[in-house]
């Protein structure tokens, strides 16, 4: 059976390497990838420190809007591989391959018995990365593909721990130290494993009431137990979840932050994203059908796949509490919504592939053009270094202007380009350069489409560029 499976692996690899790679080795990043990966190189150069977030110089310090996990441990690697710009780059590509890990191994372990489903692990991961957000976030760095890892881990190990009724207690305490790191890398949206053993419990109803309170007490007062303990040794993370508890969640509920179109804006947006996976199990649902082939139903799965639609959900709904909602806001919810959905198509799918023979002439064609698929994609993805797919115009003017302006230093801008964030996040990110709206420094950039007073004493610097032009003092 395991033969079966390498033409899907190869085109999954092929997915991955078109979806993921081939944008990851281009140049530019959103802007929220670009900031964390700014504050990261910031903390492992000594400017900033885990408890104390700098992003630039002119930025108020410490850098309150984001919890330091997971921005901390990119900070490892800019130790490791010093600064380059694929240092991002190399952790979001790791950060994918963990989280796939581990939706295989979810996915293994509720197949345990059954080694034919089990080696279609390779479906849950392909529902996954196909959707639209999942690989626009491992492509842009953001804080969600940290998270995504602790609590799919998390809900891992609360799962095989109330299934096999093994370690129980070490599997949900370990859990809720997990569920605590994915808090701490991106706040309370990290949160919705706590919900796990209780969705357990009313998808199978095989554990007691009161096991389902202990064993969901257990993990929540693991949380509160570490959180309580770090806050007693290090205090000054108290003081730091406290701010960004009141700068980011406080005022995102009230309304005081960046704004969706309405609360109910991520609930339109979860569906748009579901249309691939929709798509594909639609038309497996009808080729199964205009088949006419039998199906065995087996109610432990389609109660699998409740349960992981409900955990899914616990990870998504909660988000309409907030005013401020972005898309990316269910990044962590998508890999259980994935196994959902191949709980549902692998029984399907199971009864082409019994037809396969894998010693047929058309099956070992198929696998040779499925090798040269991936082989051609992933020569593409290489193909793809150093080229600019967005802003090309903005980037050329970045490293135009870094070419002049001296690294590690402040420069001047007009104070209507205060705003101006991508500008703030390139110039600090690329030649670590700090930009003040407000006071007069050796080199000044203005914006050629904005009005600027310019004092008489800066003369332009002469080079060819699209947006911005710099000028030195004389």
């Amino acid at each position: 059976m395991k033969n079966k499976q390498l033409p899907f692996w190869l085109i999954l690899f092929s997915i991955i390497s078109i979806l993921l790679l081939a944008t990851l080795l281009k140049d530019g990043m959103f802007l929220d990838g670009l900031v964390n990966g700014s504050i990261a190189k910031n903390m492992a150069f000594g400017d900033g420190s885990f408890w104390a977030l700098q992003y630039t110089k002119t930025f108020p310090h410490p850098f309150y809007d984001q919890l330091p996990l997971a921005i901390g441990i990119q900070s490892v690697f800019f130790k490791i591989f010093g600064d380059h710009l694929f240092v991002e780059r190399i952790y979001c590509i790791l950060a994918a391959f963990i989280t796939g890990i581990f939706i295989v191994k979810i996915w293994k372990h509720i197949f345990r018995d059954n080694s034919e489903l089990a080696a279609l692990s390779w479906l849950p991961v392909l529902f996954w990365i196909i959707t639209p957000l999942v690989f626009w976030s491992y492509t842009n760095n953001m804080l969600e593909n940290t998270m995504s890892i602790f609590d799919i881990a998390a809900v891992y190990l609360i799962i095989k721990a109330l299934s096999t009724n093994k370690k129980i207690f070490f599997n949900l305490i370990i859990s809720g130290l997990l569920i605590l790191a994915a808090f701490f890398s991106k706040g309370p949206v990290g949160l919705f494993p706590l919900a796990t053993v209780f969705i357990y419990w009313l998808c199978f109803n095989k554990i007691s009431f009161s096991k389902t309170v202990i064993y969901s007490s257990i993990v929540l007062f693991s949380v509160i137990l570490l959180l309580s303990l770090l806050f007693l040794l290090q205090p000054n993370s108290l003081y730091v979840v406290s701010k960004y508890l009141s700068q980011q969640v406080v005022d995102s509920v009230v309304g005081k932050r960046e704004l969706a179109p309405s609360r109910y804006y991520i609930i339109g947006r979860l569906p748009l994203e579901l249309i691939p996976i929709i798509l594909l199990l639609l038309i497996l649902t009808a080729v199964y059908r205009i088949k006419q082939l039998k199906l065995v139903a087996n109610p432990d799965n389609r109660k699998m796949m409740f349960l992981f639609l409900l955990i899914a959900i616990s990870g998504s709904l909660p988000i309409i509490v907030s005013l401020k909602q972005s898309g990316y806001y269910l990044v962590t919810s998508f890999p259980f919504y994935a196994v959902a959905a191949g709980i549902f198509a692998a029984p399907m799918l199971n009864t082409f592939l019994q037809k396969i023979k894998t010693q047929s002439r058309s099956f070992k064609i198929i696998t040779i053009i499925t090798m040269i698929l991936f082989c051609g994609t992933f020569i593409h993805s290489f193909m793809q270094t150093g080229k600019v797919d967005r802003n090309k115009d903005f980037i050329s003017d970045i490293y135009n202007l870094g070419k002049v302006a001296p690294k590690d230093s402040i420069i001047s801008i007009c104070p209507n380009m205060v705003y101006d964030w991508d500008l703030h996040a390139y110039m600090m990110r690329y030649f670590n350069i700090s930009l003040d709206g407000q006071n007069k420094h050796k080199y000044y950039i203005i914006n050629k489409n904005k009005k600027c007073e310019l004092d008489k004493d800066y003369n332009k610097v002469e080079i060819k560029t699209n947006i911005y032009e710099i000028y030195k003092r004389k």
